[in-house]
């Protein structure tokens, strides 16, 4: 693994990587293709506005939460995943969503990106200021439910949820300010 992995905004000149990573998504199984990549229409820097004003709270659909986005991006400007933190949550999110949404790309799975990505996406939340972290994933789906628990998850919950017509593993991140040294 790139010991050069950061997480950082996407930015214009991640289009083409972007592009290909989206390309994988759409030829293989779309499982790890979070909520906020659903939304992108082929306009990418159309859909960089829509992330900053997502994360600004600027018209946010019926339901939504601001949201900031990250891509996981080693220094050769290859992108590995993409990770979206939701500031705060909602009655629905707090049940299935949670705060943090990620996936890998096809092609790099089950090489360690998504444990990586997720350490790094905690410490942005422990910069924001909050002290637990809620995360879902589904019942079915061994790889997030180990992502989550390689960064400290714990099961709170698993069980059908009628809503989403599948089974949910929920978990609970605690996280505080000593934490960072140890997710670095």
């Amino acid at each position: 693994m790139s010991a050069s992995l950061r997480l950082v905004k996407p930015e214009p000149a991640d289009e083409q990587e972007f592009q290909a990573m989206m390309r994988e998504w759409a030829h293989n199984d779309k499982r790890g293709m979070i909520t906020v990549l659903k939304g992108f229409r082929g306009d990418f820097h159309l859909f960089l506005k829509s992330l900053e004003d997502h994360s600004a709270g600027i018209g946010l659909p019926e339901g939504h939460v601001p949201s900031t986005t990250y891509v996981l991006k080693d220094d050769s400007g290859r992108l590995y995943g993409i990770v979206s933190f939701r500031h705060r949550l909602t009655d629905m999110l707090r049940l299935f969503g949670g705060h943090i949404g990620y996936g890998i790309r096809p092609s790099e799975r089950r090489k360690g990106f998504g444990t990586k990505q997720l350490r790094l996406a905690l410490l942005k939340v422990i910069e924001f200021g909050l002290t637990k972290v809620l995360l879902t994933c589904d019942a079915d789906n061994p790889a997030s439910a180990g992502v989550i628990e390689n960064n400290g998850g714990v099961l709170q919950w698993e069980g059908f949820y009628p809503p989403a017509g599948r089974s949910i593993r929920r978990y609970m991140i605690t996280l505080a300010e000593n934490n960072k040294e140890e997710l670095s």
